[in-house]
């Protein structure tokens, strides 16, 4: 079963150090046991883009956008999610709801307090 979420509007901005020095290449399976898959599309993008990720467990869970600098341009709190597939419509813009500029952005998946998945995907417009 599949559920699609729609998201803009304001979110809370939430800043955490991440190294980003070298950015994912390519979306990949996780070996841990909370994210099996995750995938973006379409990649690249002249517009919004869908995160589709499987959660094995149950929890909280937020999918964040980040430029190449490190800094976060979106936060997207998912509430608590069921073990299944989970689809999510990032609209292409930040926090402000400004479009955002062309390049790549890195993309992770938090469920239950831990990274549980990550990607990236090209904005071209």
């Amino acid at each position: 079963m599949h559920h699609e979420y729609a998201v803009s509007g304001n979110w809370r901005s939430w800043v955490q150090s991440e190294d980003v020095s070298n950015p994912v290449v390519d979306v990949r399976p996780r070996t841990d046991p909370e994210v099996v898959s995750l995938t973006i599309a379409p990649n690249p993008t002249a517009g919004p883009a869908r995160i589709s990720f499987d959660l094995e467990r149950a929890g909280a869970t937020r999918v964040e956008i980040y430029d190449v600098s490190g800094r976060q341009v979106r936060r997207l709190d998912l509430g608590a999610l069921e073990p299944r597939t989970h689809r999510v419509v990032w609209d292409g813009r930040d926090a402000n709801g400004t479009v955002v500029a062309d390049g790549v952005y890195l993309t992770r998946v938090v469920s239950g307090g831990e990274v549980a998945g990550h990607g990236r995907v090209v904005v071209v417009r």
